[in-house]
């Protein structure tokens, strides 16, 4: 199963280590993400970037996620990926305090298998 392109960027507030924490937990929940692009698309599924920002709290829970922007123009897939993103739960900050994670997203269709080439 083919997964949708994700690109991601975590700011620089976090250090090394949260950023790594961060990434892993993002790179968890990748299929949840996806889901939200298969199940809130029709037939003709649009592809294209959607930036997405959400801040992790004291205690590590995400909150404050929002679409900055969207190629997708898919206002179910948005609030799914908002959703998502609402309910992780990190590592709490090593400072105590919050930190803004900017979250690029990139999605595709799944590829069909490749069709036997025609005899002539």
């Amino acid at each position: 199963m083919i997964l949708p392109a994700l690109v991601f960027a975590i700011c620089a507030a976090a250090g090394n280590g949260e950023q790594r924490e961060i990434f892993e937990k993002l790179s968890a929940e990748t299929l949840k993400l996806k889901d939200c692009y298969e199940n809130n698309t029709k037939e003709t599924k649009p592809s294209g970037k959607m930036s997405t920002r959400f801040t992790i709290g004291p205690n590590g829970k995400a909150s404050n996620a929002v679409v900055l922007e969207s190629e997708l123009k898919s206002l179910p897939v948005e609030a799914c990926v908002v959703s998502v993103l609402n309910g992780l739960t990190f590592p709490a900050p090593a400072d105590g305090g919050s930190v803004q994670v900017d979250y690029p997203l990139v999605f595709s269709p799944e590829k069909s298998p490749s069709k036997s080439k025609k005899k002539k």
